[in-house]
């Protein structure tokens, strides 16, 4: 699946993987995204570097956004999520005995 900026690969309803298409000619433009209805787990790092990303729809049918999903998406203003959905937080590992 994909819009003509952003290429999402979706396995067994989970959106693993977006990627941004850039050509040399284009001028920075950004990137609304709706994540397609039936989508229900947003992976790990799944928009990772989608430095174009500005705003993401999330629907009704995701029930976790997993971790870091959103990654080095600097440009990302808004995400609009359901209330419904549970997010797993980044976890940094501690140390200790």
């Amino acid at each position: 699946m994909s819009n003509e900026r952003l290429q999402v690969t979706i396995e067994d309803g989970v959106l693993v993987k977006a990627v941004e298409i850039k050509t040399e000619n284009e001028s920075q433009s950004y990137i609304d995204f709706v994540v397609p209805e039936g989508v229900t787990k947003i992976g790990i790092a799944a928009f990772y570097r989608c430095t174009s990303l500005r705003s993401v729809v999330i629907p009704n049918s995701v029930t976790l956004i997993d971790l870091s999903a959103f990654s080095c998406c600097y440009n990302l203003e808004s995400v609009t999520i359901p209330d419904s959905v549970l997010i797993r937080p980044y976890i940094s590992k501690l140390s200790g005995n």
